[in-house]
């Protein structure tokens, strides 16, 4: 079993069309979870009338980002997780890939998928963190041509929590995200943690969103 997790503040506009995108390719399998962070634009009301299969969870406040994916870990149980903030679209087999990735390459336990920009979408967000010598994160490949960057499975320190699979196995060793990081960075902390404890991270180049 698979959990899709996506957390939410005031972007029902933006769930207007990440969620269709990943609807499409979810099987029984599958279970979408968005949590809500005390939005005021009707979210939760929404995806009750529209998507009653999606499951809800509600804040009453924003309590961040690491809050919100924390609670859809948990309410995940025992499954697997893959986060997904709500501004992606999902190409039509990126969920097909980025679990095929997890099937195949059993040596690994995180799985970055390749991250495009919306404008211009022939250009990168991420294909994963890296971690300088100097204590500085950033994203592999930002900015740059889509073209430019091979299309090659490759292994990177980390993966940005903005559409990453994560074996249950990790939060089971490691723990959740570090809510003092309200937003920004928990992804990069994240992954600092899991390589200390020996997990290894995939970035995949056809799970494209």
């Amino acid at each position: 079993m698979i959990s899709i997790v996506i957390p939410t503040w005031n972007g029902r506009h933006l769930l207007e069309r990440s969620l269709p995108a990943l609807l499409h390719q979810v099987d029984s399998t599958t279970t979408i979870i968005v949590v809500d962070n005390g939005s005021s634009d009707g979210t939760c009301d929404w995806i009750e009338e529209t998507y009653p299969d999606v499951r809800r969870i509600g804040f009453p406040e924003n309590r961040g980002f690491s809050a919100a994916v924390n609670e859809g870990i948990r309410a995940a149980g025992t499954s697997d997780v893959i986060l997904v903030n709500n501004d992606t679209l999902a190409e039509p087999e990126w969920l097909n890939r980025l679990v095929n990735a997890a099937s195949t390459y059993t040596e690994y336990h995180m799985f970055a998928s390749r991250v495009l920009l919306m404008d211009p979408p022939d250009h990168l967000d991420t294909i994963g963190d890296g971690f300088t010598i100097a204590g500085f994160g950033y994203k592999i490949a930002w900015l740059h041509h889509d073209d430019d960057v091979p299309r090659e499975l490759r292994e990177v320190f980390g993966a940005s929590g903005c559409a990453v699979y994560i074996r249950r196995c990790v939060f089971d060793r490691i723990g959740v995200f570090d809510e003092d990081f309200f937003a920004f960075g928990e992804d990069l902390d994240f992954s600092f943690r899991a390589r200390l404890a020996g997990y290894r991270i995939l970035s995949v180049p056809d799970a494209r969103i």
